[in-house]
């Protein structure tokens, strides 16, 4: 299976949304409209192995439950939130042929602090 980057971002986007998590005993079984169950259980476990989301094991090989996300996946939707950030990540992966979830972050930082700095006058 592929790692699908706009995918990622919307499962991140949909643990951030469920305003019952977390909860003391209950995890997410993460949906996101237009993806397979499986293809979004393959995401969810490799956010919950990056450290993007935090997760507990269920029975041996399944998609592990979503507690919530964890700081370092509360700052990737911060530096990707600001409009248009995400989307000229998204079209640079494209044209270099991939990148990983951790260099779409780091891309995604720098171009939130050009806009700060922008914003500021600190240019």
């Amino acid at each position: 299976m592929k790692r699908d980057m706009k995918l990622v971002r919307e499962v991140l986007l949909a643990v951030e949304s469920d305003e019952s998590l977390p909860t003391v005993g209950r995890g997410l079984l993460v949906a996101v409209d237009g993806a397979s169950e499986d293809l979004v259980g393959y995401h969810v476990r490799l956010l919950v192995e990056g450290g993007y989301l935090l997760g507990a094991e269920t029975l041996a090989g399944a998609v592990p439950l979503v507690l919530g996300l964890t700081w370092k996946g509360h700052d990737f939707l911060d530096a990707t939130r600001p409009k248009g950030i995400w989307e000229i990540v998204l079209a640079a992966a494209g044209k270099v042929g991939s990148a990983s979830i951790d260099m779409a972050f780091e891309a995604a930082k720098e171009l939130a602090k050009q806009q700060l700095r922008s914003a500021t006058g600190l240019v």
